[in-house]
């Protein structure tokens, strides 16, 4: 009897390991966190984490950070600071489909909103040197750092107006339609293998960049990869400020700038035409895309001024998974949110 006792506790962890291993693993996914500093809320730093049980899991999350999607809209919720890595996995699982689409915009918004922040920081270093230059008083290292932004915006020498008609920031409702318009609501196969969340097309001969199945024989164009959504957000806002195809956009946004009149995003969508080779069909598409989901509110939707508060974070013991089965089975117990969970673990969409 003793000897099969030993024998039980000796292959016990064995067959435990056995079997976890044969569980199906759940999905994870993986976020950057702006934190507030302790002490100095206008302080921030990034913090990254892996949240578990993605959608759930995320859908979790923002709702502990108070991220509440209707009073974002109407005007009166804050936009926290978090930033998906890429398209949480089996997200085109979730039902019902307002559910999942209300998910796909709660996450890319903040992506959207901190590079538009990031341009208008820009914009304001740009208007406060070209006042300085008027004056006479540019410095040598502001008037270095204004060269170059017109390298980095591919215009010639130091033309402020040229300049701050491209440093300027996307409506937001034009790029969250475009984002689900591109990506099939956070469904195809580029965003889910490269973050292409706007299938911006390559002429690269990269190996790492995705050719369409669909390409026309003769054709080289690839569809470009990303390492973040952040960085397929990013790339798409400098399409749109550098790229010949949007100069009516870029210039029928600066009669915004000159009238005092906040970005009209349905109206901004006309200079869309070449984005698609469907030209004014996608345009057409775009502006329903605004209206159905009644989008143009989110125009004037801004970042919560602080990081999101330490103690906060601290409820998920550490960036672990500790901590978090109260939120997951909070969010499991929405209807109609329950998604087959796949047999492997991975981050990003399938």
């Amino acid at each position: 009897m003793r000897g099969f006792v030993l024998i039980a506790l000796t292959f016990a962890p064995l067959l435990v390991l056995a079997l976890l291993w044969l569980l199906p693993a759940q999905p994870s996914l993986a976020v950057t966190v702006e934190v507030a500093a302790d002490g100095a809320p206008e302080a921030r730093r990034s913090v990254r984490l892996l949240l578990p049980d993605a959608p759930r899991g995320l859908h979790a999350f923002l709702s502990a950070l108070s991220y509440d999607w209707q009073a974002v809209m109407a005007g009166r919720g804050a936009v926290p600071r978090v930033y998906v890595n890429a398209i949480p996995a089996e997200l085109d699982r979730l039902q019902p489909a307002s559910a999942r689409k209300r998910l796909f915009f709660r996450a890319v918004l903040p992506l959207v909103l901190r590079e538009n922040e990031r341009l208008a920081e820009l914009r304001q270093r740009l208007l406060r040197d070209r006042d300085e230059a008027r004056r006479g008083t540019l410095s040598a290292l502001e008037a270095d750092w204004v060269a170059d932004m017109a390298r980095d915006f591919d215009v010639d020498g130091r033309d402020f107006r040229a300049l701050l008609r491209r440093v300027d920031e996307v409506p937001t409702s034009l790029a969250l339609a475009q984002a689900a318009e591109e990506s099939g609501w956070g469904s195809s196969r580029f965003v889910c293998a490269g973050n292409a969340l706007f299938g911006q097309w390559s002429w690269n001969d990269s190996s790492l960049d995705m050719v369409p199945e669909e390409r026309e024989v003769g054709r080289s164009y690839r569809i470009r990869r990303f390492r973040t959504l952040r960085d397929a957000v990013q790339a798409y806002m400098r399409t749109l400020n550098t790229h010949w195809a949007y100069e009516d956009f870029r210039t029928h946004r600066e009669w915004f700038r000159t009238q005092g009149l906040p970005f009209d995003g349905r109206a901004l969508a006309e200079g869309m035409v070449w984005y698609s080779t469907r030209r004014d069909e996608y345009v057409v598409g775009l502006i329903r895309l605004i209206n159905e989901n009644r989008l143009r509110p989110l125009d004037q939707a801004r970042l919560a001024p602080q990081g999101v508060p330490r103690d906060v974070l601290d409820g998920f013991a550490g960036r672990s998974h500790e901590g978090f089965s109260g939120l997951l089975a909070q969010a499991r117990s929405i209807a109609g949110q329950t998604i087959a969970m796949p047999p492997t673990a991975r981050e990003g969409c399938s």
